[in-house]
């Protein structure tokens, strides 16, 4: 799409029209320029993982991606899902891995 405005309307006219039968996916932008010295707002960044994490799994659907966004690079694959973290409600967690995982990604038990 043209820019993220153009790619939110037409993400909604397929939507209308397509009835369920796939995926309509937006893969937002970051709404910051390269130069830019603030990052990018919490919920776009967890808008864009959550998508690539989608996109791995999909068999059929529409990724619609403002031209800007498409230009930038992305983290392969591998790294994307090796490295999420995804946490369900009453999902029964073994607390040992849990730390394990969180640790081989940055975080440190306090």
């Amino acid at each position: 799409a043209h820019d993220s405005q153009s790619a939110s309307q037409l993400q909604q006219e397929l939507l209308y029209y397509q009835n369920q039968k796939f995926p309509v996916l937006l893969f937002p932008d970051w709404e910051t320029l390269i130069y830019d010295s603030f990052s990018p707002h919490e919920d776009i960044t967890s808008e864009r993982m959550s998508l690539l994490n989608q996109a791995a799994e999909l068999t059929q659907g529409i990724i619609i991606i403002p031209a800007s966004t498409l230009m930038l690079k992305l983290a392969p694959t591998a790294h994307i899902l090796g490295t999420t973290l995804q946490v369900k409600t009453a999902q029964k967690l073994d607390i040992t891995a849990m730390r394990r995982r969180l640790e081989s990604n940055g975080y440190r038990c306090v």
